[in-house]
């Protein structure tokens, strides 16, 4: 008795030469690739050349399509307007059964219309027809409020009631990419499409077929989408900066396929547990190793490393699996090794082509992009902000309040404690000051830009606070912040060192020297100012994603 062998899957390529809409559709470069070669360059990683049938009309389809697939000469009848797919399909099929294949055979109709399908989507369609459906055909969500018009013309709601778009009754729309059935059925009946039907979905992108210019437009959108992967951690010592700026350049970059990728260990628990309410895609991490597995699997364009002073070994695992790494405030030996290395805290008289110095590639929250410096400080001093990051390990902000104390400053104080401060709790009145305390802000910009006077660390707050013209004193939390030649006197800072060596009284007559030079504060503003005058987040990041796009990545 013969045995009974799985039913050979035959893939369908319908492809005329003439398109009204779009003229010369199926050859239109798509990002650069001939739309068919789209669809063709997908399946040839899981189908052989000889499964694979173009059926066109054109000569100059069939050249591009030969390389990939046998081609199938179109019958005047079947390559008519009014010839549907089904009449192609039938022709194609009587085609492959007096060449090698059986009644009991598999064809897919894949359209070369729909760029973006994968090889997983048409093995799901596959596994479908194996399992007992007659026909697999591809769909996407398509719930909405819907209405119609009854004959005498007035209209009539489709719905029942009206309830936001997720809770609809599921209905779908049918995306043309994928129709699939088997050969008998289709002889047997002239159509693909015979119950049992087995419904495929696939997401927005998947179901893209390209009918009109505005759908080409969607798909240059999505052909120019990058997969980006950021790799940010926050903790107690390492404190918040890295996270936050892997949410603004999040911001920046969000219309690519996105992820953030943090650890969830230990003390890294502040980030992750920050970042999980926002609406990026977070991805959370054990450890190193999980974090180049992850790489291994997405196979992202571009990996931006936030986690300071980088090894060779470090990055070249993550080299081993993305087109462009960009490696920010790194001071390692890895750094010689990254395709970018933003270093916005620091200068080099002569730095690498590749390596970018200075405030001006600066990336800051996006509410610096928006908010600007008031025209003109109050003098004498009104507000003085206090905001020594987002987890303080010297508890400089008490030492900062001490010395107001001391100077028996009379006004208005905005002292911000940042998410990961886990000192006792300060209060205002047990330093006879008046103000606010804030332990969430919403927009930091706005409450710096109330500022006269700044006190900090040595951070990125420096670099906000010169974006609003804030003159600033800075105790720095750590001697690697002692390294960052941004808070320094070019730049409209007052740096009085490592914060745990400033005394009490030192830092009272710094403060004293401020309140009372007003010449000395619109000279630190204006250097400020100066400094950050041509910074952006926007800039930075398309300057980033040119080196991304370009033909060396």
């Amino acid at each position: 008795m013969k045995q009974k062998t799985s039913p050979k899957v035959w893939i369908l390529i319908p492809a005329r030469g003439g398109s009204k809409g779009i003229p010369r559709k199926n050859i239109k470069k798509l990002n650069g690739i001939p739309l068919i070669r789209h669809v063709l360059l997908e399946l040839s990683k899981k189908f052989d050349r000889e499964s694979i049938i173009v059926s066109t009309d054109n000569s100059e389809i069939a050249q591009l399509s030969n390389e990939f697939a046998q081609i199938h000469k179109r019958s005047a009848d079947s390559a008519r307007d009014i010839s549907t797919l089904d009449d192609v399909a039938l022709e194609v099929s009587n085609w492959l059964l007096n060449h090698s294949a059986e009644k009991e055979d598999i064809i897919l109709t894949i359209q070369p219309t729909s760029p973006f399908l994968t090889c997983s989507t048409v093995e799901k369609g596959i596994q479908l027809l194996q399992e007992g459906a007659k026909s697999v055909l591809t769909v996407v969500d398509d719930r909405h409020l819907r209405w119609t018009v009854k004959s005498e013309g007035q209209a009539k709601p489709l719905y029942s009631e009206r309830v936001n778009r997720q809770w609809l009754p599921v209905t779908f729309s049918e995306t043309g990419g994928i129709i699939g059935c088997f050969i008998n059925s289709l002889l047997e009946n002239g159509s693909r499409i015979q119950a049992p039907v087995a419904l495929l979905e696939i997401s927005k992108k998947e179901g893209l077929d390209i009918d009109t210019y505005a759908d080409w437009a969607s798909a240059e959108y999505y052909a120019r989408r990058k997969k980006i992967v950021i790799r940010a951690d926050a903790s107690p010592q390492l404190g918040m900066g890295h996270v936050y700026r892997a949410i603004a350049l999040a911001y920046e970059l969000n219309e690519h396929d996105l992820r953030i990728v943090t650890r969830c260990d230990g003390d890294n628990k502040l980030g992750a547990n920050f970042l999980e309410g926002l609406p990026y895609k977070i991805t959370q991490i054990e450890d190193e190793s999980a974090f180049f597995k992850f790489m291994e699997e997405l196979q992202p364009h571009l990996a931006v490393l936030d986690v300071l002073d980088t090894t060779e070994e470090y990055v070249q695992a993550v080299k081993q699996n993305t087109t462009c790494v960009v490696s920010l405030e790194d001071l390692g030996l890895g750094a010689r090794f990254a395709d970018i290395v933003i270093n916005d805290l620091y200068t080099d008289l002569y730095p690498h082509n590749n390596h970018w110095y200075g405030v001006k590639n600066a990336i800051l929250a996006p509410q610096f992009e928006t908010v600007s410096p008031r025209e003109l400080l109050n003098s004498p001093v009104k507000t003085i902000l206090l905001a020594f990051g987002g987890t303080d390990p010297q508890n400089l902000t008490k030492k900062a309040l001490s010395a107001l104390k001391q100077v028996q400053y009379p006004e208005d104080v905005i002292v911000v404690l940042g998410p990961g401060y886990q000192h006792a709790m300060l209060s205002l009145d047990e330093y006879g000051l008046n103000g606010r305390l804030h332990t969430s802000v919403e927009n930091m910009a706005l409450l710096m830009q109330q500022a006269d006077l700044a006190l900090t660390s040595g951070g990125r707050t420096v670099t906000e606070l010169m974006t609003l013209g804030i003159p600033t004193i800075v105790l720095c939390q750590n001697n690697r912040e002692l390294t960052h030649t941004h808070a320094s006197s070019p730049y409209g800072v007052i740096n009085l060192g490592l914060g745990e060596h400033v005394n009490v009284t030192s830092l009272a007559n710094h403060i004293s020297h401020l309140l009372e030079n007003k010449n000395l504060r619109v000279s630190m503003r204006e250097r400020a100012l100066k400094a950050v005058k041509e910074r952006s987040n926007t800039a930075i990041v398309q300057r980033i994603l040119s080196k991304v796009f370009s033909s060396n990545y």
